[in-house]
């Protein structure tokens, strides 16, 4: 099948594959409303403003695998890119652990002149490529660990990092962050990004964070490292800012290493798991300005278990909702679907909870 035929599909047969885990594609495909914040997966109605993405599909075996695109922090997060850079008008732009070139899509659709997408995995290569093809759109590709690679300044940096804390060996390379989730990709990142970016410029980057009421184990970074005349806003992707660390860790208690990891986490006193966007801009002021919870999104589908050794021990598949679940009634219901992708306990509870 070849990817036109694969990505201009009715709403029917989207949903047909999104509702079982796709044997006969080569591909997942996803379609990301960019300026409809009601419906971000465009899994009800698909706008003008939109892209179309095609990444690995979950059962993909191997660990450089491309992350396929849910309805998750990809969405939200293209969104805000999109938004700003619409309204910001931003020439040249570096995209950071970029994947599938998602988030560098959406930069392009925004109307920015030059993107570079970059990524450790060269796999990624093949897919920004096709990504290109399926939205007329002109996103250049760059193999990068970080800065690696990267000469010159931009108007914008973005990021959707490995970010995922957990045991090591836990994640496939597109989601291991360490055992805080930030050593790996995240604190290199911020002691290293200011000489690559423009006076006046602006950075966003997705962050997974443990804290408790007087650290941040991201925002702690952040701000050891702001330089002077630097601000940053914060956007919560889900109705709640702090999320029971408990309802994140227990999703790994059968994990080797999860002992020695947990014990880590309590001589921390992290409390708190947290889920945000930052938004970082040149613009004269210091350190926090603005810091705001997003609105109640509505979920339709429930994925199943995405590491790979419970993709090959059990037969999971991807629930189409025939009731949509609204945060609003049921705050915690983003975190928890997010988690059942990585606990296959919390994705059959799940299942048998929402029909």
């Amino acid at each position: 099948m070849d990817i036109k035929s694969l990505t201009n599909l009715d709403t029917g047969k989207i949903n047909k594959i999104r509702s079982e885990l796709d044997k006969e594609y080569p591909f997942q495909v996803a379609h990301i409303n960019l300026d409809n914040e009601k419906d971000p997966s465009a899994i009800l109605t698909k706008s003008k403003r939109s892209i179309t993405i095609i990444s690995d599909k979950h059962s993909y075996p191997k660990s450089d695998r491309i992350f396929p695109i849910n309805q998750d922090e990809n969405t939200v997060f293209a969104q805000k890119v999109f938004q700003d850079s619409v309204k910001n008008k931003y020439h040249k732009i570096l995209d950071l652990c970029t994947g599938s070139g998602v988030i560098a899509m959406a930069l392009a659709k925004a109307g920015s002149d030059e993107i570079i997408a970059t990524d450790i995995n060269i796999r990624s290569k093949e897919f920004v490529e096709k990504n290109n093809e399926i939205n007329n759109l002109s996103v250049e590709f760059l193999e990068s660990s970080l800065f690696d690679s990267i000469s010159g300044k931009y108007d914008k940096i973005t990021m959707n990092p490995p970010f995922m804390p957990a045991p090591s060996g836990t994640f496939p390379l597109h989601a291991q962050g360490g055992n805080f989730g930030t050593e790996n990709i995240i604190e290199p990142f911020f002691k290293k990004c200011w000489k690559f970016i423009n006076k006046g410029g602006c950075i966003q980057g997705i962050f997974h964070s443990f804290a408790n009421d007087e650290s941040d184990t991201v925002l702690d970074i952040l701000e050891k490292n702001l330089p002077k005349n630097w601000s940053y806003e914060i956007q919560h992707v889900f109705p709640i800012k702090n999320v029971p660390i408990e309802l994140y860790t227990t999703s790994f208690a059968e994990k080797e290493g999860y002992k020695d990891w947990i014990n880590k986490i309590k001589r921390r006193k992290f409390k708190y798991m947290r889920f945000f966007i930052l938004t970082i801009r040149n613009n004269g002021k210091n350190g926090l300005t603005k810091e705001k919870i997003s609105k109640p999104r509505i979920y339709n589908l429930i994925y199943p278990p995405t590491t790979l050794d419970f993709l090959s021990k059990h037969k999971l598949k991807i629930r189409l909702l025939k009731n949509p679940v609204s945060e609003k009634e049921y705050p915690m219901i983003g975190h928890l679907m997010r988690l059942s992708r990585y606990n296959y306990f919390i994705y059959l509870t799940l299942c048998n909870l929402l029909e």
